[in-house]
């Protein structure tokens, strides 16, 4: 942080115009003097990538490949497996979460420094039988393990924007996560997703999607449509008609 507030004081003065990915990157302590020239513009994600097929059988095979049913109560984290991501916040809650729904699994797709400590935790306190750990997966396979989850979990509250939350969101899936000022704008509160702040929060949340297949549709085209405001092409959209007003600002002080 240190080191962006020192390269930040070199730089930002000049500028026409800054962008920022999220409110939440807006609002660094070291971007507060240049407030004003901030642009909130989404780093946008390929549609076309994520958004591919995956049939039933394929995902009931993909399933059954981790020893997991399709049985509809399926959630899903795809990340790095680092501290930071507070994995085991979402591993803390599955006992509760199972209480409430036995047929509750979760799916953890990555790979990093921190997967063999998750896997003890699971092991010592014996839930490994609803949750499966897929170690790293290829950049072109991501889609199939969002199409495995039937609900995206996450309780990170590092991301600065979170590119997970916009692949879920462009699978279709309905997501419950812990409330974070990098969701503004990405989660809508009970629209295409729940943000959380406790377990009997994230159980509630969960429950009440999986148990009503009407609201899960719901949801699930809620997400499918935020997600097109989110694309690649939007991005360069945002990007040129941001440089257009920046150079048209530039031209008029030269005048």
């Amino acid at each position: 942080r240190e080191a962006a507030r020192a390269v930040g004081k070199l730089f930002y003065p000049p500028t026409d115009a800054i962008i920022a990915p999220s409110e939440k990157s807006r609002d660094f302590y070291w971007l507060r003097p240049y407030k004003d020239k901030i642009t909130v513009i989404p780093s946008g994600i390929c549609l076309e990538r994520i958004q591919r097929p995956v049939s039933k059988t394929e995902k009931t095979l993909l399933l059954r490949k981790y020893g997991l049913e399709d049985n509809g109560f399926t959630l899903v984290i795809i990340a790095r497996i680092s501290k930071e991501k507070n994995i085991m916040e979402i591993l803390r809650y599955i006992p509760a979460l199972v209480r409430a729904l036995p047929k509750a699994q979760l799916i953890i797709a990555g790979d990093g420094p921190y997967l063999n400590k998750l896997k003890k935790h699971c092991v010592h306190h014996s839930i490994s039988e609803h949750v499966r750990f897929t170690g790293g997966i290829a950049p072109d396979d991501v889609y199939r393990y969002y199409a495995m989850g039937d609900v995206f979990v996450s309780a990170s509250t590092f991301e600065t924007q979170g590119m997970t939350y916009l692949e879920a969101m462009a699978c279709g899936l309905p997501q419950v996560c812990r409330d974070d000022g990098c969701l503004a704008g990405v989660i809508e509160n009970g629209k295409n997703g729940f943000l959380y702040h406790t377990e009997q929060d994230f159980v509630a949340a969960v429950s009440k999607i999986l148990l009503n297949r009407q609201l899960w549709e719901k949801m699930s085209a809620c997400a499918l449509e935020m997600a097109a405001g989110f694309s690649d092409k939007r991005f360069v959209q945002q990007i040129i008609a941001l440089y257009k007003k920046a150079l048209g600002n530039y031209s008029e002080r030269s005048l």
